[in-house]
């Protein structure tokens, strides 16, 4: 018999930490100590925010954690990351914690750890066990990190807290924080608990609790213009002046619900390359009433999708048939223009009902806009900005952050252009696939194939497109 080799550890005592939450102010543990697991807040400068999500995810670290708990605080920056790592390195008890400077890291007695993370590169995001994240700056960090992270928390059913000044109405986090609050108050209405909730904190939130002092904040108000002092002290947005479609409008258009009406019109943005999906936006009437979006599919993915919807018909309201479309546009621009040309030989019919864009070809509307592109985007914006004429537009988070996140500017002939992606990708934003469909329902006037006759003259001026 051999003998046993193993070797028996005496088990390590439990650690004793004596735990007592720092101080915050009431409506700011109500945000950051809240029930819902995923939290967005908006806050004016010096409100708190940094400090209570300080608090909640040491706590978390500290009462929850053991080896192999990992906690995320991501910033847009690494210097940003590095204050909140900072902050904790200098209040907290020494003994309470170890750090490592090169990864930037803070360990617990338990083996719990925070990381500080930079949202710079999206892909460096993904992979690890977090169990508890906060994404500082939110409405200056890009919109393709919130995925990277919020994919990450999936396996653990992981917590987040998202905080941030508000920086005008033309980023994904503003819009985000619209989607909430509409979906909070509905579901609270039924009494049912929402997973997200959105918070405010001010700055008379914190003069109230006595973190500022109400002079300071009164000669904000005096010496700043009525916008700057909305947006750093009350987080109240204003308008991005360079943002091409408000998102008032957009916001708006996807709370109403109209019947669809008229022939069925289709746009399709087909894939140009395998990171980027295909799109298609279906609409009758004034009512924009299914955008769908399609990872991987090519161009025999898209083919088989346009002559489903050709042979076969869209189920467009409840109690019709399907509908065959009037018009199905598409981008013609890249690996379009086969598309268009391979349907295109399926016969007559194809023929009347496919009809390809190019987007750099020359605008119905020379005087008014610069290109093709441009004309598309423009009569979306007229669409969803009519104010007689009201527009019901699907209602979908991506969509929205798609639509106002794009900006305007003009040509040498004061002509109407759109930044170009590569612009957009620089300001963390992806291809927006789904509203380039959306806004290819507009290729042709409207005259064209609905039932509502707007009459368009073939050369506009002056029409307040920018």
């Amino acid at each position: 018999m051999s003998a046993d080799t193993s070797i028996i550890r005496p088990e390590k005592p439990p650690i004793l930490i004596e735990y007592a939450r720092p101080k915050l102010y009431k409506k700011q543990e109500n945000v950051f100590f809240s029930t819902a697991r995923f939290v967005y807040c908006e806050a004016s400068t010096k409100a708190g925010k940094t400090h209570g999500c300080i608090v909640w995810i040491v706590e978390l670290a500290i009462l929850e954690g053991f080896k192999g708990w990992n906690g995320w605080w991501i910033a847009p920056t690494t210097a940003q990351a590095k204050i909140a790592f900072r902050r904790i390195q200098n209040s907290a008890p020494p003994s309470l914690f170890i750090s490592k400077e090169s990864d930037r890291y803070i360990e617990f007695p338990n083996g719990a750890r925070i990381w500080f993370k930079s949202a710079e590169k999206p892909d460096h995001l993904y992979g690890e066990d977090v169990y508890a994240a906060v994404l500082d700056e939110a409405s200056r960090a890009r919109h393709d990190s919130f995925l990277a992270i919020r994919s990450t928390l999936t396996a653990t059913r992981g917590l987040l807290r998202m905080i941030g000044n508000v920086k005008g109405k033309a980023n994904w986090f503003y819009l985000m924080c619209r989607n909430v609050q509409r979906k909070q108050a509905a579901l609270d209405a039924n009494g049912v608990a929402a997973p997200a909730q959105y918070f405010k904190l001010t700055a008379y939130d914190a003069v109230d609790a006595g973190v500022l002092d109400l002079a300071e904040v009164e000669d904000a108000k005096a010496t700043l213009t009525d916008i700057d002092f909305q947006e750093l002290y009350m987080a109240e947005a204003a308008d991005d002046d360079d943002a091409f479609i408000g998102s008032a409008y957009v916001e708006e258009a996807m709370q109403r619900k109209l019947v669809p009406f008229g022939p069925l019109v289709i746009g399709g943005d087909p894939s140009q390359g395998k990171r980027d999906p295909a799109a298609f936006a279906f609409k009758r009437g004034f009512t924009i009433f299914n955008v769908t979006e399609h990872a991987g599919m090519d161009e025999f993915g898209f083919i088989g999708e346009v002559v489903k919807f050709v042979e076969h018909g869209v189920k467009t309201t409840e109690g019709e048939p399907p509908m065959v479309p009037t018009r199905i546009n598409v981008d013609a621009t890249g690996f379009g223009a086969t598309i268009v040309k391979t349907l295109h030989e399926k016969g007559e019919k194809y023929q009347n009902i496919v009809k390809g864009f190019h987007m750099q070809q020359r605008s119905t509307f020379p005087l008014d806009y610069g290109n093709k592109r441009a004309e598309c985007w423009g009569e979306l914006k007229k669409f969803l900005t009519d104010q007689i004429n009201l527009a019901d537009l699907y209602d979908d988070e991506g969509l929205g952050i798609e639509l106002t996140c794009i900006r305007k500017k003009s040509d040498s002939a004061g002509r109407l252009l759109l930044e170009d992606k590569d612009d957009l990708k620089a300001r963390g934003y992806e291809s927006p696939n789904k509203a380039d469909a959306c806004s290819l329902l507009f290729a042709e006037p409207m005259s064209f194939y609905t039932v509502v006759e707007i009459n368009y003259p073939v050369q506009r001026r002056n029409r307040n497109l920018t």
